[in-house]
């Protein structure tokens, strides 16, 4: 069985997005990050576990480990996720 993310929502900004995660870098932009979205789940980045999924939706940007208030710089934790079945 495969997973994959679900993006509802942008926390920050408030924006829904409803689509699948194809790809995120997390260091690019200074450690800003980006995300590209698909809508089809065929083009969704797949997991091999639920943990897999969540451990990329927490990584850490290596080019600015920290945010500015000192918490760790989790680009992908700005969206409100789920984790579907492919």
């Amino acid at each position: 069985m495969k997973y994959a993310l679900f993006a509802l929502a942008n926390e920050a900004t408030g924006e829904i997005i409803n689509a699948y995660v194809q790809d995120c870098n997390v260091d690019i932009f200074e450690g800003i990050g980006h995300v590209a979205f698909t809508h089809d789940i065929q083009e969704a980045k797949h997991f091999d576990s639920t943990i897999a999924a969540m451990e990329y939706w927490k990584r850490q940007s290596r080019v600015r480990p920290k945010r500015p208030d000192g918490r760790p710089n989790r680009p992908l934790t700005a969206y409100t996720m789920s984790i579907e079945t492919v």
